[in-house]
């Protein structure tokens, strides 16, 4: 789908029927070029549209994804694995290089050791 590049002024559009998006009333507007006559909203062409998750679930997946798992946030939203995991791809796509995660340093321990079981008796193993 393209779009022209729209604004929700008086010039170029008027107040079009709003929809429900989850809990949220999301104003839509119509392009006033009588070539194109389409209807936008503020969440056209970003990351939020075209996608059946509310928006405060999309939400809440970002604020969540540095700190959860993808199939973690799926099971607290009660929603398919990959409903969230593709929004959740797209929102990393675009965030690449633009956010700055934590990154551990220093001495890593760990408790456990496990030898493949056709590994054992083997020098070095």
């Amino acid at each position: 789908m393209e779009y022209t590049a729209h604004t929700a002024d008086q010039n170029t559009s008027k107040k079009h029927t709003p929809y429900k998006r989850g809990d949220v009333e999301v104003q839509r507007y119509m392009c006033l070029n009588p070539r194109c006559k389409k209807t936008f909203s503020v969440l056209t062409c970003t990351v939020f549209s075209g996608r059946k998750l509310k928006l405060g679930e999309m939400f809440y997946i970002i604020w969540n994804l540095p700190h959860r798992s993808i199939n973690r946030i799926a099971m607290e939203l009660g929603r398919d694995y990959d409903s969230v995991h593709a929004f959740a791809k797209k929102v990393m796509e675009i965030c690449k290089g633009k956010i700055d995660m934590l990154k551990l340093t220093g001495v890593i321990e760990m408790d456990e050791f496990y030898t493949n079981s056709g590994e054992k008796g083997k020098k070095g193993a």
